[in-house]
This record gives C-alpha cells, structure tokens and sequence, in this order.
C-alpha cells in the first residue's frame, strides 16, 4: 500500500525514474532518513550515471542521506568502481557492487567500420530509404553525441533528431517523440538521439542500432544496446 511505501528501510531505486520524476524520488527518501528508517540504497544499472551527465547530476544527492550504496550493473568495470564512488562523493570502501550478467541479447551482431563522414552517410541515406519503412514494425536508432551532428544528419535523412536539453518544454516534447517512436505511432521507423537520452529507450528491440560518433568507451556501447533490447 502506499502508507508502506513510508515505513520501507530499504530504497531501491533507478537514476532514470529519480531524474524523469524531478527529484520526487529523493524527497521520499529524505522522508524515510528524517523518520529514521532508511537503511540502505540500492541503484539500478549504476553504470548508467557514469555514461549519462544527467544520470549523474541526480545521483550525486544520495551521498546526502549518509546511508550504504549498492549499485546493481552488469557492466560497470571494477576499475570504474573509483569513479562511481568520486562521483557519490563517497569513500570507496563505502561502496558496494553487486553484478549480474549483461542483459544483451545473444543475436546482437556488431560491425566497426572505418568509414569516411562522406562514406558513412551514403550508407545511412541508402539504409533509410530501403530499411524500415512506414508501416514495418522494425526500428532504426542512430545515436549522436553532439547537437550539430544530430542537426546535420536530420536535415540531411529526413530523419527527426531528440537532442539533450535543460528545457522542461524541450524535454517534455522529447518524451513524446520518443514514445511515438517506440510504439511504432511515428510516420518514420528511424530516429537520431543524443546519447544523452539513452535512458528514455527501454526494450524496443531496434533492428538497427547506430553510434555516429564515438561513445565514451564500450561500457557505454553494451549498456544502451542491452537496454534497448
């Protein structure tokens, strides 16, 4: 019930439910700290803070309530666990990890090519046209890491482009284009984001995947294609 929710000493949590929901998240544990209950954190695929300044931004409240921090993952690294930890504002030793195996589907089939912009966008104007079509129930994803990028590639496929935005009304439009596009509502089957928006796409199970521009290293590659199924 939710008079439950307010007697727990035990907060499980994800850095993507703690941001989408504006700091409602860490207000309820500010409540169970100041009722003396909470006990201790866990945070759900704790490598996504890492990967994701927004992420990052929210998580850094929890070395507030002065409680032990589990982080769940799959693949944060064991050298990555000082970062995690310089990142909570915490000792290390305070830290605690508990991993379990990727979630990335066995069939993902990865290709690195070394590809001229030039070369890369023919093949990309060339899948756009013959891939996924209106009406197909697969999708196509590119990721970006810079706005310019996003734009230029947008205007260039035809493509529409979600970038990361401080805008409450930007952001808002972003959710809903987002979800469009995951259940299959938008009239393109193709879409670029910033890979800052990596947590708002949660198990749609894209056919294609593509990182335009290099992402800050493979933990961030494994992370977004496991979560977006």
């Amino acid at each position: 019930s939710r008079s439950d929710v307010y007697k727990t000493r035990v907060a499980f949590i994800s850095p993507e439910e703690l941001y989408r929901k504006n700091g409602n998240g860490l207000n309820w544990m500010e409540s169970l700290v100041s009722s003396n209950l909470l006990q201790k954190v866990f945070v759900d695929e704790c490598h996504s803070t890492l990967t994701t300044r927004e992420m990052g931004m929210v998580i850094q409240n929890l070395a507030e309530f002065k409680r032990p921090i589990v982080g769940l993952t799959g693949t944060l690294s064991p050298m990555s666990e000082f970062a995690y930890a310089a990142q909570l504002g915490i000792e290390h030793d305070r830290l605690g990890v508990v991993r379990s195996p990727c979630t990335t589907p066995l069939s993902v089939r990865y290709e690195v090519l070394r590809e001229t912009q030039e070369g890369l966008m023919l093949q990309l104007r060339t899948a756009v046209v013959t891939e996924l079509q209106s009406g197909c129930d697969q999708l196509g994803l590119i990721y970006v890491s810079h706005t310019e990028t996003g734009d230029s590639l947008a205007k260039g496929l035809g493509v529409p482009f979600c970038s990361s935005t401080d805008s409450p009304v930007e952001l808002k439009r972003n959710e809903e284009q987002i979800q469009n596009w995951m259940s299959r509502k938008s009239e393109s089957r193709w879409i670029i984001l910033s890979d800052r928006l990596a947590c708002m796409v949660c198990s749609v199970s894209p056919r294609i995947m593509v990182h335009f521009e290099a992402s800050i290293g493979l933990v961030e590659y494994a992370h977004v294609t496991g979560k977006a199924g």
